[in-house]
């Protein structure tokens, strides 16, 4: 007789976080075709949150900006909305989509995928970031850099 002993493992898989910014839906609508698959009927999952080809996507649409208010209570500003498109791509896969990944990292979500560890993907900056944000990336990295330091010299650390 065989003897077969089997041990359970638990096996951690990381998953990215992509949290998008398409300068409208319709932008999103022509990138999607190219990462989500069609069922039967050849129709691309539209709005809201669904799972298609090893992703979990939610379309957040258009986040809300709460209107402010001074310290006696009188309003500021109204409440309005972000123009930009904001979607969250939740995978194991890594992705090109490196141009619609947000640039500068919000304090806090309008959306979070709960109970999931994963790795919040960002792009690294470029010249065209304006020397702040730079310098807030660098950090936010542990990339130690001078306050002398230029631009070019900034970009030359990442």
């Amino acid at each position: 007789m065989l003897n077969v002993s089997h041990s359970l493992h638990k096996i951690l898989i990381m998953n990215n976080l992509y949290k998008l910014s398409f300068t409208d839906k319709a932008q999103w609508d022509g990138v999607k075709t190219s990462i989500l698959l069609a069922d039967e009927d050849g129709n691309i999952p539209n709005g809201g949150t669904y799972t298609n080809n090893g992703m979990t996507v939610v379309e957040v649409g258009h986040v809300p900006i709460p209107a402010t208010y001074d310290e006696e209570g009188n309003k500021l500003t109204e409440a309005t909305f972000h123009t930009d498109y904001a979607v969250d791509i939740l995978t194991e896969k890594t992705l090109d989509l490196y141009k619609y990944i947000l640039t500068t990292t919000p304090k806090n979500w309008r959306h979070n995928f709960t109970g999931v560890d994963a790795i919040v993907i960002q792009t690294k900056p470029t010249i065209d970031w304006l020397k702040n944000d730079i310098k807030e990336w660098l950090t936010n990295n542990n990339i130690e850099w001078k306050t002398s330091m230029n631009k070019d010299e900034l970009i030359n650390l990442i």
